[in-house]
């Protein structure tokens, strides 16, 4: 689902925020908040845990957090190839938090990334996404088949010296062909963007030790069990 507010237009203004998130059943608090409670868990590891920690912790707690908030209005845990998302009442929209590079979240003139590739499960979701086609995003066209959702990234970035966070609602784009995709990719490419506002973290309880997570943090990756 695109919202009418986005129609014409690859990314919102702050005044078509508010209504593009509300067409979808959404609000900037639900995924501010998300991303909050991952940024609190992820400010409490310390230098004896793995250094996998902190960008698991973000991310695991920012996953568990969405799918709590939304699941009370009746949105649904999916876990397709051990990928975890919430799926919309009516099944056309899935959200899956991902973390993204330091232009997450600051200006529609400025296209981010997802911070590391995306394994097989991320890349055949966003492939459905084009196989699905615009036609079934408009409000005006009925509910898209619940076995196809259309899945957008909840993209965040934040690090432990920085007095914020930063996070866009967006839909991805495959670069090339289905058949030349390799089974990793670094998503850079964007058919829709829905800034959030930036929370300020410095009134979060957490220590804010200054760590370099680019050179720390480990990708991780989600398999499938057969």
């Amino acid at each position: 689902m695109i919202p009418e507010q986005l129609a014409d237009a690859r990314c919102t203004t702050d005044r078509q925020t508010v209504a593009a998130l509300e067409a979808m059943g959404l609000t900037a608090e639900d995924l501010t908040s998300a991303v909050a409670a991952g940024v609190r868990a992820a400010g409490r590891i310390t230098a004896d845990h793995p250094v996998t920690a902190p960008g698991f912790t973000l991310w695991s707690e920012t996953v568990a957090h969405l799918r709590h908030t939304l699941g009370e209005r009746g949105w649904k845990r999916v876990n397709p190839g051990n990928s975890p998302q919430v799926v919309s009442p009516d099944g056309r929209i899935a959200l899956m938090p991902v973390r993204g590079n330091h232009a997450t979240g600051v200006s529609p003139d400025v296209e981010p990334s997802t911070f590391h590739h995306r394994g097989p499960a991320t890349v055949d979701a966003v492939r459905r996404n084009a196989q699905t086609g615009l036609s079934l995003l408009t409000p005006e066209t009925g509910p898209a088949d619940a076995a196809t959702p259309h899945t957008w990234f909840l993209l965040y970035h934040w690090f432990e010296d920085s007095p914020e966070f930063r996070a866009e609602l967006s839909l991805p784009l495959l670069s090339g062909s289905s058949d030349d995709e390799p089974e990793a990719v670094v998503f850079s490419r964007w058919r829709r963007r829905i800034l959030l506002p930036p929370v300020n973290t410095s009134d979060f309880e957490v220590p804010m030790n200054p760590r370099r997570h680019d050179e720390d943090d480990v990708a991780f990756d989600i398999d499938e069990i057969a």
